[in-house]
């Protein structure tokens, strides 16, 4: 039985009826192309960026409704839901991801592929399928991981730019990298009950939940390997924050990770620990290398907004000053 159209009913209703779309329709139907384009706008171009609390709540809807759609444009690549294209539910869709005032928001200033694909595929510019209705639900299912968990939202939230409280006591993305200078620091945040976690305890334990994530993800996309167009895209959903993190943290915190999932109490953040340093290394070196992005590049539509910026190697590595950071958790610790 094909239940396509059934799937495809189900996802669409769940953004349009979700709290994220419900924010932003009216703001798409009530403000000027100019009101808009001032609330997406590139939060680098301001050296404070981003204060004000009604924007960063219309900003993180917009994330959150990016990622939705991104995940419909999926379901329809793997052949597990109907066509979009031409339905009212696409209609609706494209009204928002279509506006001229929001397209520079995914396709200059904070880079995603997949919501660039949707909107050509539903102007008639589309990628040929390639089914597997059961590698989306897997994938659907790790992204309900992905999304429940609010420690890493912390810390996705911490790559980002996003950040805490006020100078001198503000609470950035190195705030969580100086945190494993110290151990105790880390298990502190571990030990620590829920209703009692600070945004540094969230972040520090959103790094391991991180880790975690993307051991999984890994395995996945390694299955996935006779479907390389669907591994690409799959990758492709996760490239913005691989890039975040290959930019802060990556090759400084893999055995920093590893020591501290030891002292963890979290079953997930523990099966860390399990790993090599070796085996984490080439997790993280796929998952923030370009060896996934290529076959999506090549099957890109010929369009203006040049795929190649999506490469992750235009990012700036790493300052070496931070290795000194994960110092202490890197050595073996004494009784």
């Amino acid at each position: 039985m094909d239940n396509s159209y059934d799937n495809f009913k189900y996802l669409t209703g769940r953004l349009l009826l979700g709290a994220d779309h419900l924010a932003l329709e009216p703001l798409f139907t009530s403000k000027s192309d100019e009101e808009i384009a001032h609330i997406f706008r590139d939060h680098n171009t301001n050296p404070i960026g981003i204060t004000d609390p009604n924007e960063i709540a219309l900003r993180s809807h917009m994330d959150n409704w990016l990622d939705e759609t991104s995940l419909i444009y999926l379901s329809w690549l793997s052949a597990y839901s109907s066509d979009p294209e031409g339905t009212d539910q696409g209609n609706r869709i494209y009204a928002i991801l279509g506006h001229v005032s929001l397209r520079p928001y995914y396709e200059s200033y904070y880079k995603q592929a997949l919501p660039c694909l949707f909107c050509l595929h539903l102007e008639e510019s589309k990628l040929d399928q390639q089914i597997s209705p059961g590698a989306f639900e897997y994938f659907a299912n790790l992204y309900e991981r992905f999304r429940n968990d609010q420690e890493l939202a912390c810390f996705l939230g911490f790559l980002d730019g996003y950040c805490y409280g006020k100078p001198p006591a503000i609470v950035t993305i190195d705030s969580v990298i100086r945190a494993f200078e110290n151990p105790d620091r880390i298990v502190e945040a571990a030990f620590r009950p829920a209703s009692q976690l600070t945004p540094l305890d969230s972040g520090i334990i959103g790094l391991l939940h991180f880790a975690t994530f993307c051991t999984s993800l890994h395995e996945f996309l390694e299955r996935c390997k006779d479907l390389p167009l669907l591994q690409s895209a799959f990758w492709f959903f996760y490239a913005y924050w691989f890039r975040e993190y290959k930019k802060d943290a990556k090759n400084l915190s893999i055995q920093a990770i590893q020591n501290a999932a030891m002292n963890t109490k979290d079953t997930g953040s523990q099966a860390l620990a399990s790993e090599s340093q070796d085996r984490l290394n080439i997790i993280m070196s796929a998952l923030t290398g370009n060896d996934y992005a290529s076959v999506l590049i090549e099957n890109f539509p010929s369009t203006n907004i040049g795929i190649a910026s999506f490469d992750l190697n235009e990012k700036a590595p790493a300052q070496p000053s931070l290795a000194s950071r994960f110092a202490a958790y890197n050595k073996p610790r004494s009784n």
